[in-house]
Formats: C-alpha cells, sequence, structure tokens
C-alpha cells in the first residue's frame, strides 16, 4: 500500500510455510509486472536443516521451489525497478501453483500505487512575448500527479526575475488547500502542497512582477522554479527545475526623432511698388494745369464769340445790298 515513484527499487519477499501436519512440497510463481524490471539476483534466505528453496527466472516470472517439514518456512527475495515511464500502481502476485494449500493463502499480493509529479510553468503575457517596461507579468505554477497515489508534502520556490519587481502581497496558493504563500529576499515559496493524483486535481499558483522602468530593450527576462521530486520523469536529483520562461523587453527611444521640415523654394525678391500718381492725367500733354486748363477755355470762348461777331456782320452787309 506504501506509494513509490517512477525508478523507485521496490524490495520483494515471498515467505512460504508449512501449515499441514507433515512434511511437503510446493511450487510458487510470481509473475513480474510489466511496469517494472527485475534489478537484483532472486535468492532463497538460509533454512532449516533438511529442508530446500530454490529460485530461478523464466523469462519474466520468479518460479520458487520448497520442500518443508512441518511447521518450517522459507523465503526467497528479489528487487526490481518500478519503470521511469509508469503512471500506473504495481501490483505483484505470488500463487502456490503445485503443492496443497488451504483458500484464501494460496497467493499473496503486494500493491504500490505510483507518484508522477510534474509542475509546468507560464506567464501572462504569454512567453517569448516581447513586453514595455511598466508591463504586470503574472507567473503561473501548474502542478499534476498523473499516477495513482497523492504526493507527498512538497516545496515550491520561484524566485524573481532580475529586470522585475515583485508586486507585494501577489503570491498565491490557489486551491491548494495545504498551501503557504510566501516571499522573502526575492524569492518566492510555496509549502506544504498536496498534490491529489489525476488530471482534475491539478493545482496552480502563481505571483506577480513588474518590468523594470530601467530595462533596455532586447533584455530578455528568464524565470525558472524549482520544487522537490517526487516521481518526476527524467530528474533524479532531490529537486527538480521547471521549464524555462523568457520574456523580451521594449524600451522607448530616448529622444524622439524628428524629419527636418521641408526647405522653401527661393522665390525671387517682391518687385518695388508703383507710386501713385500725384496729378490727374487727361491725356493731353499740358494735363495737370488748372490754370492753363482755364486759359485755354477763355481763349476758346473768344475765338467762338469772334466768329460769331463776324457772321453777323456779313448778314447785314448782304442784307443791305
Amino acid at each position: 500500500g506504501k506509494s513509490v515513484v517512477p525508478g523507485a527499487t521496490i524490495a520483494y519477499s515471498v515467505l512460504v510455510d508449512n501449515v499441514g501436519t507433515a512434511s511437503g512440497k510446493a511450487t510458487v510463481t510470481d509473475p513480474l509486472p510489466g511496469n517494472v524490471t527485475l534489478s537484483s539476483t532472486p535468492a532463497c534466505a538460509t533454512v532449516a536443516s533438511g529442508d530446500t528453496c530454490s529460485v530461478k527466472v523464466t523469462g519474466t516470472t520468479l518460479v520458487i521451489k520448497v520442500t518443508l517439514a512441518r511447521g518450517d518456512s522459507a523465503k526467497a527475495t528479489f528487487d526490481a525497478v518500478v519503470k521511469p515511464t509508469d503512471t500506473t500502481t504495481v501490483v505483484n502476485t505470488a500463487t502456490i501453483t503445485t503443492g496443497p494449500c488451504t483458500s484464501p493463502h494460496c497467493s499473496s499480493t503486494v500493491t504500490n500505487p505510483v507518484v508522477v509529479l510534474s509542475v509546468v510553468k507560464s506567464s501572462t503575457p504569454a512567453p517569448g512575448s516581447t513586453v514595455p517596461r511598466g508591463t504586470r507579468v503574472t507567473y503561473t505554477l501548474t502542478l499534476t500527479d498523473s499516477g495513482t497515489a497523492a504526493t507527498t508534502p512538497i516545496t515550491l520556490t520561484d524566485k524573481v526575475p532580475v529586470g522585475t519587481t515583485y508586486v507585494s502581497g501577489s503570491a498565491t496558493c490557489g486551491s491548494a488547500p495545504t498551501c503557504n504563500a510566501t516571499e522573502k529576499t526575492g524569492t518566492v515559496t510555496w509549502a506544504p502542497i498536496i498534490v491529489q493524483p489525476g488530471a482534475a486535481s491539478s493545482l496552480s499558483v502563481s505571483f506577480q512582477a513588474v518590468v523594470g522602468a530601467t530595462d533596455t530593450t532586447g533584455e530578455v527576462i528568464t524565470n525558472v522554479a524549482v520544487f522537490t521530486n517526487d516521481g518526476t520523469p527524467s530528474c533524479t536529483s532531490s529537486t527538480c527545475t521547471t521549464n524555462k520562461v523568457t520574456l523580451k523587453v521594449t524600451a522607448p527611444s530616448s529622444a524622439a526623432t524628428h524629419s527636418p521640415p521641408p526647405t522653401s523654394p527661393t522665390l525671387p525678391p517682391p518687385a518695388p511698388p508703383i507710386p501713385a500718381a500725384t496729378t490727374p492725367h487727361t491725356g493731353e500733354p499740358w494735363a495737370g494745369s488748372r490754370w492753363l486748363e482755364l486759359m485755354v477755355l477763355v481763349a476758346g470762348l473768344g475765338l467762338l464769340a469772334s466768329g460769331e461777331t463776324l457772321r453777323r456782320r456779313r448778314r447785314a452787309k448782304t442784307a443791305g445790298q
């Protein structure tokens, strides 16, 4: 009933007792489960004088043969390793196949559920995004146990990434009932966390950080978390690391770039103003002198009067003739 993790070694022992009233012989077979591999040479422990015990492996099945006096017993032992890819419970059954036995003592079964923990890191904005200064980033860690037994209490830590500032009070345990989230000197810790088996029992914890105001364009913000190994595939140490999440910073230009105004075309200098006429123009050469015009007018009138007088004299002379 004790849980195991992929890669763990299970030490098995098969004990055969003669509970009858006379000596006798028996054969016990023990086919190995498909999710383990034999990792040691099976052996029989020392038996009493006159008794015998032998064990051999046929394929993936152990065959144990014993001869026991009344009340005597024999024990065979062997080790098996849980396969690294296993996610199912390890069930091992040994059965008396020859020799008298009394049910329910003709077979014995050992069951070991498996814990397979994985922790996946993500972010909002999404990993690989380009983020401006001042962006608030949410980092999320999703814990899943794809095995058949709950995890042991684990601890999860995550350093606030360089180039960001932790948002005070943002660390949360999500739906983890036994978890406590804290932040100290730039490291966020969630503990203890117990994850129940099955995808439906996945848990998520998170925290927030703000991209720094002095970050430079192209600067990469990297974040990786660390957690207690509890059957995590491909992890052989006591703690494991999550996948890496990166974001790229973009910053505004230090000085706005403006195009110079277009050059105005060169225009000729304006023409000088035309002076206004100071005397009225009548079209005559002497125009512009009022006295001269008046004298001409009087002279004209005088000529008309002289002409009229001459006409009258001529008429009178003609009339007298």
